[in-house]
């Protein structure tokens, strides 16, 4: 694959498509029956490398002469994900490299899924397999399918760095990887599939009823919907261009360090704050259409924004501002916030605030 390497391949666009597509993948994986579409994106990853098709096959040929392999090795896509996971590791670029391992582990899901579910794939059984599985198994002990996708992501990323890093070494350690990257997605999906097939035949699903509440009554009342969310911001990386528009426009905060700070907050560290916020929020919400309603939304955010003391030890205002000082302080900027008047820290707190209680909104409306 030597050949492949030229003075025009983009890695930073290819970081950028590969963690876009892998963030927002992860989180959709979750809907039930979901299935990633990523042969769309083959072309352009090949464009971005300045490589055509033909010359790709050509190099895998070669890498692969003189070793016995399979299908799973000659796959050509999985190739050029390997190849990049190789040229980053050589760049020392951690985001880039986690970025491609899970947009490969992404991929394995999706081939294993039509494997096991070729034809039709019912939502209100596979949510009724996925809320009865066992309680060993890895969906139901990483509670989402997405995130068992990155834990096995990281997983191999542990196990496999060394035979990647040594990659025209050792192709028989990257077959083992290949190997490895399938066989324990697709052993996880043939449990779920065995369960899912055995409920389609004896007529257990979710009803509409079940649906309905889940998804609108008692939406904003389980841990698990606040979780899931936080986890799109602070594990997925997902950035909410929309949400960041529309509380630019509600503050007119700079727009440089209102993304800074969201793109510090996209941190694993921030987890149990950002749960802790969003459940203080909603704890007195009684009805999801106070929150869809903007202007009842707007009064609300600006009534525990204008609180200025409590006797509550805990309150959302003040873990909002602890929440903003520490992404100041991740940032760099601790000391221009210490100088910022006090109507400039409001600003950037509303920003904040508008940001993650507008990501709620597109949740539950």
């Amino acid at each position: 694959m030597k050949e492949l390497i030229n003075d025009h391949i983009n890695l930073r666009e290819i970081k950028r498509l590969l963690g876009k597509v892998s963030a927002n993948e992860l989180s959709q994986i979750s809907q039930p029956c979901y299935v990633p579409q990523l042969k769309k994106h083959f072309y352009q990853l090949l464009s971005l490398t300045n490589i055509t098709e033909k010359e790709l096959k050509i190099a895998v040929k070669n890498y692969w002469k003189g070793n016995e392999v399979g299908i799973l090795e000659t796959d050509i896509y999985t190739n050029l994900l390997i190849f990049y996971l190789y040229l980053f590791l050589q760049k020392r670029d951690t985001y880039g490299f986690d970025s491609t391992m899970r947009f490969h582990v992404v991929r394995q899901y999706s081939g294993v899924f039509y494997k096991f579910l070729p034809k039709y794939c019912d939502p209100d059984v596979f949510r009724y397999t996925l809320d009865n599985l066992t309680k060993t198994h890895i969906f139901y002990t990483k509670e989402t399918i997405g995130s068992a996708l990155l834990y096995f992501s990281n997983e191999l990323k542990k196990r496999w760095t060394p035979s990647i890093r040594d990659y025209y070494k050792d192709p028989k350690g990257i077959s083992k990887f290949i190997r490895e990257s399938r066989g324990r997605i697709n052993q996880s999906f043939r449990s779920f599939a065995n369960s899912y097939h055995y409920n389609a035949e004896h007529g257990l699903k979710i009803s509409q009823s079940e649906e309905y509440n889940d998804q609108v009554e008692d939406k904003t009342g389980t841990s698990k919907f606040v979780d899931d969310m936080v986890k799109n911001i602070t594990v997925y990386r997902i950035f909410n261009h929309s949400a960041y528009d529309l509380a630019y426009n509600a503050t007119k905060a700079d727009r440089k360090i209102g993304k800074l700070l969201i793109v510090k907050m996209m941190n694993p560290k921030y987890t149990d704050l950002l749960i802790l916020i969003y459940n203080l929020f909603l704890k007195d919400i009684k009805h999801t259409s106070t929150i869809c309603n903007p202007k009842d939304l707007f009064k609300i955010i600006k009534k525990l924004l204008s609180i200025k003391k409590s006797n509550k030890q805990i309150y959302f205002k003040q873990q909002m501002i602890e929440l903003l000082i520490s992404l100041f302080k991740d940032a760099k900027m601790e000391k221009a916030y210490k100088n910022y008047s006090d109507q400039t820290k409001f600003v950037y707190l509303s920003f904040l605030t508008f940001y993650l209680i507008l990501i709620l909104r597109k949740n539950i409306c």
